[in-house]
């Protein structure tokens, strides 16, 4: 609970993603010698996706480790701001200009990460009247149709799929925002996007690495995939490149990510196919 001395750094990041239930209480009585504390047994569940609107984490775990490591004092002594004014702030979440880390509940935390939050596309989901070029069986444009209407009739389109190794090989897979109007809350590739009407393949790949992944990046060509059910229906080329991190992603796009070695995915898709986005999937077996 906030205003006592448990609540801190592991209750405000375990609770914004897991439902804490007590389950039972532990006898010291079994244990030699007996130890001076009492156990508890606790599951842990994953939040329902809708239980907190959604938000950056490492901004969220960057501001909750900066105001409980001087517990006691203001936070608007302790926090990375930015462009941010405390008093605006603080307005904006009904707190005191004095307020302290232990004062805040899981929600104020939440959407105190929310407002921090510099990217510019963090409120920018898809737009379901958004412009597509719509092509042919040869991938050649035959008009320009929104989004929506492109998606509901499955029209063929064009999209880019991205994979982003570190030095080590590792790829680096996002998981998709529960945002997204298709494949919410799954695993996908490193970068991924339709192309704007007009525009070409590789310059698609780099403008969404600068969207997702905010890094400037040139991309080598890997292969060209046809459009299936398994694609959405689009003429999808996959590109990749080297980049280690750290990555500024906007939560509308991008829940979070992490780097994996091949193996890992490979295993993973194997047991849990379930867990990926179709198109992903797509892209791995020609990659592989």
């Amino acid at each position: 609970m906030p205003r006592t001395k448990n609540f801190g750094l592991l209750t405000v990041m375990t609770r914004a993603f897991w439902d804490i239930e007590r389950t039972q209480d532990l006898s010291f009585e079994p244990f030699s010698p007996k130890p001076a504390v009492g156990s508890s047994v606790i599951r842990l569940s994953p939040c329902d996706g809708d239980k907190y609107p959604p938000f950056n984490e490492r901004v969220l775990r960057r501001i909750v480790k900066c105001g409980f490591q001087e517990r006691r004092k203001q936070l608007k002594k302790r926090l990375p701001l930015g462009d941010v004014k405390w008093v605006d702030l603080c307005a904006e979440l009904d707190l005191s200009l004095t307020a302290r880390a232990e004062e805040l509940k899981i929600t104020e935390w939440i959407e105190m990460a929310r407002l921090i939050d510099a990217n510019p596309l963090k409120d920018n989901p898809q737009q379901s009247n958004e412009m597509f070029d719509v092509v042919d069986g040869n991938d050649q444009v035959l008009r320009q149709v929104e989004r929506s209407h492109v998606h509901a009739k499955n029209l063929l389109h064009r999209a880019v799929h991205v994979f982003v190794f570190n030095k080590r090989g590792e790829l680096f897979l996002q998981k998709r925002s529960l945002l997204k109007d298709s494949s919410p809350g799954l695993w996908d590739s490193s970068a991924s996007g339709h192309l704007d009407v007009g525009e070409d393949y590789p310059d698609a790949a780099v403008r969404e690495l600068d969207e997702e992944l905010g890094i400037m990046q040139e991309v080598d060509f890997i292969c060209s995939i046809k459009p299936s059910e398994r694609t959405g229906w689009e003429f999808v080329h996959l590109f990749k490149c080297e980049h280690g991190g750290p990555f500024n992603f906007p939560y509308s796009e991008i829940a979070c990510g992490e780097f994996f070695t091949t193996e890992m995915i490979e295993n993973w898709i194997s047991k849990r196919p379930e867990d990926f986005a179709s198109g992903f999937i797509e892209c791995w077996k020609s990659y592989r």
